[in-house]
């Protein structure tokens, strides 16, 4: 894995109103145990690198891992120290790399007995004294009496420190250059100190320090410091990094004058999904390969990513990146085929320039069937190569992030038991993935090679009991991996009608789901996982929608409508659990707007949108959707028409991106209106 480097520069030294849109900042800061959303609290730019912020601690310094992977938890009464790198979301704890803190003491003496105990210079704060903008970060230190103000380019965190009590204390700026979040993660540390170049200097009252970060070299840090921070005053870096969050978020404006919390629900919810994937080239267009070795970017691409958790964001993040910004998402596939032509495989969750075999699946599949089934894939995929490597993920055994023996999945048509003990989830999951081959072969044109795949991906039927007693589903079973099987008996996502048949008939599976559902409702603690349907965890995140394709569209409206006001708050524990690098912030954009992707496909899936007006400037404002929802409120959940471009919505419940959303040549704008009732409709 990728060692990281920094540069820290110390200069001697306020913004206008923003400009955003209305946002709960405090979103995704809160949660315990399993409703832990673990978003870190700081500064960077959109996807960047560098996500600076305060690593916190509770009152007794007692450390909760699972409330702290992002390094901040809203409950906490102190700041330990500013990390520069940290995940987003995630359900584990890794980054949290060089940690700075600044400090005042009356003794040298004093001093010395802080540094001797682990987080012993920390600070008390509250949040009153806190602000949190996209791309900045300001909060009081109340014990060392220094206001500190933080941004961050892609690659370079910036830290403005005002010292009160200037002329009584001793000022001192910590660098814990081994720090990290996870601990003896460091494999090894230092610092220097060059006076010649005067790069830690001042004695004033407000000192301005600038920390470039690289995972190359320590002259590659420089690099970055030099191009991207170029030593301008703190306010012109901010004021540099929130332009660029203004651009993205103005692709989007929403209005619901009855649910005003919803436009916040929103926004907050844009600004979390640009948080990742990470830019991982640096300046001058060089990153670190899966290979260890320097490469520079090819020119096509504007940037590098990694740090994909794709397990999660295939569901919705990626989906939500491929619909309003199908440049980024080209990009971000790129990026995973250069990760298959210098480490050799597809890549389950890449992290910084190596694998993690995280989790299960083989879900890199779906993400490329997504963008080309879009018809988003730009001209520089190598169609070729990508299907070499989906025919080597679904058939032989990798190096790294494989399957479970494929093989014997492919002798038996399953994953027994006997073998992995969580044979049912892997073998549902492959089965998801073999259709995204599938998808991937038919718009390749090898259509014989294609039905294999499909016919694969019907394997997970043969985990199917035929007794109707539900009570003998066992929750927090052992052989299920984060669920059970109340979970996992609705995960076909891409063969939903083949489920119905295997319940019997439509009537008995919205039963079975619909029990899903009310009983998921009743759950109320955190403490343990939702043995029933759970918002939070990805494997079912899209069962709200299968009661479409058993003809009862208004219970996947009223149970959408009841999440998105219910699971989603503009609380620090506003989101149902760990926000997992925007999967859970993308399903409620999708679902705000009342539409939701099939993902691996083209198919969207209409639901109960809670906004009034929608637009979105996709593909940077050469193609606008605009969505028009006539008569909403809280009561009117249910969509009695639909109509696309002035016409009847033919295909109702679903919606295609290539056919309906699409831009033609006589038109830059897509109309799409529903009407609502209070009352389920029979479309």
């Amino acid at each position: 894995m990728a060692e990281s480097w920094c540069v820290l520069l110390l200069l001697v030294s306020r913004v206008a109103t923003s400009g955003f849109p209305p946002l709960a900042m405090y979103i995704g800061t809160g949660g315990d145990a399993f409703g832990a959303v673990s978003l870190p609290v700081g500064a960077q730019s959109p996807y960047g690198a560098v996500r600076i912020g305060a690593d916190t601690s509770n009152t007794y310094d007692i450390p909760i891992i699972y409330n702290h992977f992002g390094g901040y938890h809203y409950a906490d009464t102190y700041i330990n120290v500013f990390s520069h790198t940290h995940m987003v979301g995630a359900g584990v704890v890794d980054y949290g790399e060089v940690g700075i803190f600044p400090v005042q003491v009356d003794s040298v003496e004093n001093l010395q007995k802080m540094i001797a105990n682990r987080h012993g210079y920390r600070s008390a704060f509250t949040h009153d004294r806190e602000r949190i903008e996209p791309g900045y970060y300001q909060v009081y230190l109340d014990t060392h009496k220094i206001n500190v103000e933080l941004t961050a380019t892609e690659q370079v965190g910036v830290h403005r420190y005002s010292f009160d009590n200037f002329d009584k204390r001793h000022r001192t700026i910590l660098i814990d250059s081994s720090y990290t979040l996870a601990t003896d993660a460091c494999r090894g540390s230092q610092v220097n100190i060059d006076p010649t170049k005067n790069e830690i200097v001042a004695d004033q009252q407000q000192i301005t320090v600038y920390v470039g970060i690289s995972f190359i070299s320590i002259d590659q840090a420089r690099i970055n410091q030099q191009a991207q921070a170029k030593l301008q005053p703190f306010d012109s870096v901010r004021e540099l990094v929130q332009q660029k969050w203004l651009n993205e978020i103005s692709r989007f404006e929403v209005s619901a004058s009855w649910n005003p919390d919803a436009e916040i629900m929103f926004y907050t919810a844009v600004i979390h999904s640009m948080m990742s994937p990470t830019i991982w080239d640096e300046s001058n267009g060089v990153y670190l390969g899966f290979d260890n070795q320097t490469h520079t970017k090819p020119d096509y691409m504007d940037h590098v990513y990694t740090d994909l958790s794709i397990w999660d964001v295939f569901r919705t993040q990626i989906p939500f990146i491929v619909f309003h910004d199908p440049k980024r998402a080209n990009d971000i596939i790129h990026s995973i085929m250069i990760n298959v032509e210098q480490g050799g495989d597809l890549p389950k969750w890449p992290f910084a320039n190596g694998y993690t075999d995280s989790m299960f699946g083989t879900h890199a599949c779906i993400l490329l069937s997504d963008l080309i089934m879009k018809r988003e894939h730009d001209v520089h995929l190598n169609i070729t190569q990508v299907l070499e490597a989906l025919r080597k993920v679904a058939n032989t055994a990798q190096a790294h992030d494989s399957r479970f023996n494929p093989p014997t999945y492919i002798k038996y048509q399953y994953v027994p038991f006997e073998k992995e003990r969580f044979s049912a989830p892997y073998t549902q999951s492959y089965a998801y993935d073999d259709w995204a081959i599938g998808n991937v072969m038919t718009a390749a044109g090898l259509f014989d090679e294609a039905q294999q795949y499909y016919n694969r991906s019907l394997c997970s039927g043969d985990f199917f009991c035929p007794s109707s007693d539900a009570e003998r589903l066992i929750p927090f079973d052992y052989r299920y991996v984060e669920g059970d099987a109340w979970h996992y008996r609705f995960f076909a996502p891409h063969n939903t009608p083949r489920l119905i048949d295997l319940f019997g008939d439509p009537k008995s599976f919205v039963q079975e789901l619909d029990t899903f559902f009310t009983r998921g409702r009743e759950w109320t603690t955190t403490k343990l996982p939702n043995p029933y349907y759970w918002p939070g965890n990805e494997h079912d995140l899209f069962s709200v929608w299968q009661f479409h394709y058993a003809n009862r569209s208004d219970l996947t409206q009223e149970h959408a409508r009841w999440l998105l006001d219910h699971a989603y708050t503009t609380k620090p524990d506003g989101i149902p659990g760990n926000d997992d690098y925007g999967t859970m912030s993308a399903w409620y954009i999708f679902s705000s707007m009342g539409f939701y992707p099939l993902a691996g496909s083209s198919t969207y899936l209409t639901g109960s949108p809670v906004f009034d007006r929608i637009t979105i400037r996709r593909n940077n404002g050469q193609c606008t959707l605009n969505i028009t929802v006539h008569n909403n409120s809280n009561q009117n959940i249910y969509v009695e028409q639909a109509l696309l471009n002035d016409k009847v919505l033919a295909t109702f419940p679903f919606i295609d991106h290539v056919n309906d959303l699409q831009c033609s040549n006589k038109s830059t704008t897509v109309q799409l209106e529903f009407f609502m009732s209070s009352t389920p409709s029979l479309i």
